[in-house]
């Protein structure tokens, strides 16, 4: 496929395009006629994924130099809104939003349409994302949700733009989104990186060199940003988080008693009595490292507005802390892990619409959520009707939505027939690779994300709909195939 025919595809599909368009546009009417607002509050409030928004309109650079919790780049972003619009912030973010509202559905589109998907197919399934519920709560949620699943949608895209034409041009795109996502979310790390890097090689769709010459700029400048936070902070990661995350599935869940006996043996500290991401004052006993930057405030401050500064310096001691004390825990009582980890998966699969932070907006939806979770997701039981907090019990089972895990392993098996049987086909090169990119980060952030965290890890699995779409789109079609007689 050639550039004239990748550009052909809206004028060959404008009936269909502008369906989706004006979906998008009546669904917004109407949701806003309900009630739904765009959810600035982090702003407001303040949140823990951002700095202070007094520090980024008055201090971007420093404080984004000197950030160590977190990727730069939802912070710049919002950094610079508030710069540009101190005042009327939110109706920018929102049209932001609506704009990657629309982008996203049609470049989802166009990939199914442009794997072969028959159109009728292809135009249900991206309708149906984009009236989905939480697709509706997170584009009125001002978070790094909506950029992760745009930048996965565009991702996909370029990468078979890459395959199909095998220009360079389309292979830097597509590495140069992978390292926006590395910059925006720590859940994907340089290893992503290198493993996609490693599937296109083994595809090879094109020469080794090439996809190494695509992928070396934006690795480059990747890297950068680990080696700032090792030089400046002493930690190679894009967050220092990641210790206290692991507290909230390791050590927050351990039964009082076996804590306790670890403590007592001297195995784990006193700190896993605490719980994480609490302010830093919480932590005054187990902070024993003097701060090298005292002047710079978001390494000092203590609150960010209503909320703790999370960004504080000694959060990296304090979260190395916590990593020790699980690294030992883990050790001890395997088992507690693995089912805190059985738990996860639960949660994963629960409505991406029961996150907490929808809380604001989703009662303005309720029926309509109740509906689309019943219907369209398979829970016998909407997460909304139950609070569900820790510790976890049985009845929780029934809000899980039953027909995503149908399709996740309806799709694992069609994936897998499919690239085995067709591994030699060159003709089937294009879709193959996009597909396994998309298997790939699928599984990677729900390994990454069920592992090392517990509680958002529905909203893990929303920010690869996009992906799985594709590979649902795909099976669909596989199936329709065999069993129609109609054309694509």
């Amino acid at each position: 496929m050639n550039d004239t025919r990748l550009a052909s595809l809206f004028t060959t599909y404008k009936k269909e395009f502008l369906g989706l368009f004006l979906i998008f546009v009546l669904s917004r009417v109407l949701v806003y006629l309900a009630g739904v607002r765009f959810d600035d509050y982090a702003i407001t409030y303040g949140a823990w994924q951002l700095i202070n928004p007094e520090l980024l309109k008055s201090k971007l650079a420093e404080s984004l130099f000197y950030l160590h919790s977190q990727p730069p780049m939802f912070n710049l972003y919002t950094g610079i809104v508030l710069k540009l619009f101190p005042e009327h912030y939110a109706p920018v973010f929102l049209a932001v939003h609506l704009l990657l509202g629309i982008a996203i559905m049609w470049c989802l589109f166009t990939i199914l349409k442009t794997l072969n998907i028959r159109t009728w197919l292809a135009f249900g399934i991206t309708a149906l994302y984009a009236i989905s519920p939480s697709t509706l709560l997170y584009e009125n949620w001002i978070s790094y949700t909506y950029f992760i699943i745009a930048l996965l949608s565009f991702a996909a895209l370029f990468l078979l733009y890459f395959v199909q034409t095998g220009k360079a041009k389309y292979g830097f795109i597509f590495f140069g989104i992978v390292a926006c996502l590395i910059l925006t979310r720590s859940m994907y790390h340089i290893i992503w990186f290198v493993a996609i890097v490693t599937l296109l090689g083994i595809l090879r769709f094109t020469s080794f060199r090439t996809i190494l010459k695509t992928a070396a700029i934006p690795f480059v400048i990747v890297i950068a940003l680990f080696m700032k936070n090792y030089l400046v902070f002493g930690t190679f990661a894009s967050s220092s988080w990641f210790g206290m995350s692991l507290s909230e599935i390791v050590l927050a869940k351990l039964p009082a008693d076996k804590k306790n006996q670890l403590i007592a043996s001297g195995k784990i500290s006193p700190l896993s009595r605490k719980p994480a991401f609490w302010s830093i004052d919480n932590y005054a006993r187990f902070v024993h490292q003097q701060n090298p930057y005292p002047h710079i405030r978001v390494l000092t401050d203590t609150l960010n507005l209503s909320h703790a500064n999370l960004h504080n310096y000694h959060f990296i001691e304090v979260s190395n802390a916590y990593k020790q004390d699980v690294i030992a825990t883990v050790k001890t009582y395997p088992m507690d892990y693995a089912k805190d980890v059985v738990v996860s998966f639960g949660y994963y699969f629960h409505s991406a619409s029961n996150h907490y932070d929808l809380r604001f907006n989703r009662p303005h939806l309720f029926w309509y959520n109740k509906i689309y979770n019943h219907l369209i997701l398979g829970a016998i039981i909407n997460p909304d009707e139950l609070e569900l907090e820790p510790p976890f019990r049985p009845k929780y089972l029934l809000t899980t939505s039953f027909l995503v895990v149908l399709f996740y392993a309806l799709g694992t098996l069609t994936l897998s027939v499919y690239v085995f049987r067709t591994w030699k086909d060159k003709s089937q090169l294009a879709i193959r690779t996009v597909l396994l990119f998309a298997a790939l980060t699928v599984v990677y952030v729900m390994l990454i994300g069920n592992l090392f965290e517990q509680g958002e890890n529905m909203r893990f699995r929303f920010e690869t709909v996009t992906l799985c779409l594709i590979i649902l789109g795909f099976t669909f079609e596989r199936i329709a195939s065999r069993y129609l007689n109609t054309k694509n």
